[in-house]
């Protein structure tokens, strides 16, 4: 997929946004104590698998649980400001590049160092995504921390998994 950029009439007709308070901070973008709106028009629902990293779930209540987590608490927690981020880079750069050339995504130079992994204040799923201002790109999540592990949420048996979202309903 191409470049894809925001238009001055996305920004003017958004409700919370408008060229005023689309700021940039130096090191994230993503500035403080305003709303975080989500670009989904890139988001990959189709689960992949990429040397370590796999975003297939077990089954489809893991992945109900996931999403009422999203939509119950992290939503709410970002919304009043509550959350953590950081770029990606080295050598989870490359990881997060493979997982997007296997999507069929393709970033410019300037878009790969602006790659970020975002949660809520309290953890669980990290959304995988760029930054513009405010406004954050989500391409994909990643349920087990796999591109940065962490000790706490890493099961030995990922790997195993093979629920993509997109047989929710089968």
């Amino acid at each position: 997929m191409g470049k894809k950029k925001i238009s001055s009439r996305m920004i003017e007709n958004s409700p919370k946004l408008n060229r005023k308070n689309l700021v940039q901070t130096k090191n994230t973008g993503i500035p403080l104590n305003e709303n975080i709106l989500f670009d989904i028009s890139e988001f990959q629902f189709r689960s992949i698998k990429v040397e370590n990293f796999t975003n297939f779930l077990k089954d489809s209540n893991e992945f109900r649980q996931y999403i009422n987590d999203i939509f119950h608490d992290m939503i709410p927690e970002i919304n009043n400001n509550s959350y953590n981020y950081h770029l990606i880079t080295g050598e989870k750069l490359l990881l997060t590049k493979k997982i997007l050339d296997g999507y069929g995504i393709t970033l410019e130079d300037d878009e790969e160092e602006n790659l970020l992994q975002f949660s809520s204040g309290t953890g669980g799923v990290r959304f995988i995504g760029r930054r513009l201002g405010n406004i954050f790109k989500l391409y994909f999540l990643d349920f087990y921390h796999l591109i940065y592990p962490s000790i706490k949420f890493n099961t030995p048996d990922y790997n195993k998994n093979n629920f993509c979202i997109l047989r929710l309903k089968q």
